[in-house]
């Protein structure tokens, strides 16, 4: 939590030094990396459905009748229709949502090496959506979609590797998979990096890696990294220490989504601007 006691200083409180890292259980990551899946699915094998052009997304029976095509090519292999026909079944986008059909689509994507595929199915085994909760299962999802180039898969290898979750705890083979995630572009894999280093805290160049870990994801559009960034230039960890600069990226992690520096920036009397959606 920040602490906008003094309006002249960002603080982050710990508990007893621990890293309040975010769980798999409580990040909706399924919805957002989705979405990337279904965009990163165009122009498969050939004969799979392609993407709906803007028109079609705004006709309400297109889903209906590209399923048959879908669920088709999806049985027959095509690990790109069943990443797509899993995220319109699952978050009711066209279709009826049906979490288990999702699931089922995911599973038959995955058994296809579809990396995107073996990801979702992870999460919604992770979570026990569309079907039992099992987290060992969840585990070898994700270790399957991070070997087969997903960067959202070997971020949530890596949490399950760090917490001891469906199997051992392993914190070195966890830090490999974080920056294996970050050099793949996910910066939750920067974020979590970034807090191994910052919370060890034990030299200078711990808080120089986290520093620019935290500024490569915060370029990457990560608000939980842009607040970890406000509070090292506010502070002067790890480098130059610059408050009208702490302030620039505070604000930008409030744009981002992040409450507690939306919070922070109201109380230096700075105006807030709402996150994208709101």
């Amino acid at each position: 939590m920040l602490d906008e006691s003094s309006s002249d200083k960002i603080t982050l409180q710990t508990k007893g030094g621990n890293m309040a890292l975010r769980s798999i259980r409580s990040r909706p990551v399924l919805l957002h990396l989705a979405m990337a899946a279904v965009l990163a699915s165009c122009g498969g094998k050939g004969g799979s459905p392609e993407e709906p052009t803007s028109e079609e997304k705004d006709d309400p029976l297109w889903a209906v009748d590209m399923k048959p095509d879908m669920e088709k090519s999806c049985k027959q292999g095509d690990g790109d229709a069943c990443v797509m026909l899993g995220v319109m079944l699952h978050e009711g986008q066209g279709l009826p949502q049906d979490p288990a059909a999702a699931r089922a689509a995911f599973a038959t994507g995955c058994d296809a090496d579809k990396a995107e595929a073996c990801f979702l199915l992870g999460t919604m085994m992770a979570d026990g959506a569309g079907g039992p909760e099992d987290d060992a299962a969840a585990r070898a999802m994700f270790e399957k979609a991070c070997s087969g180039g997903d960067p959202g898969g070997c971020h949530l290898l890596g949490m399950m590797m760090l917490e001891g979750v469906g199997g051992s705890e392993d914190e070195e083979k966890a830090r490999i998979l974080f920056a294996k995630a970050c050099d793949d572009g996910e910066p939750r894999g920067c974020y979590v990096l970034g807090r191994l280093s910052y919370d060890m805290g034990g030299t200078e160049k711990d808080m120089v890696d986290a520093r620019g870990l935290f500024q490569k994801a915060c370029q990457m559009g990560d608000g939980g990294s842009c607040l970890m960034l406000a509070i090292m230039w506010e502070k002067g960890e790890g480098g130059d220490k610059d408050a009208d600069m702490a302030v620039l990226v505070l604000q930008r992690a409030c744009e981002l989504g992040e409450d507690d520096a939306c919070e922070a920036v109201e109380g230096k009397g700075l105006e807030v601007v709402p996150p994208p959606g709101d």
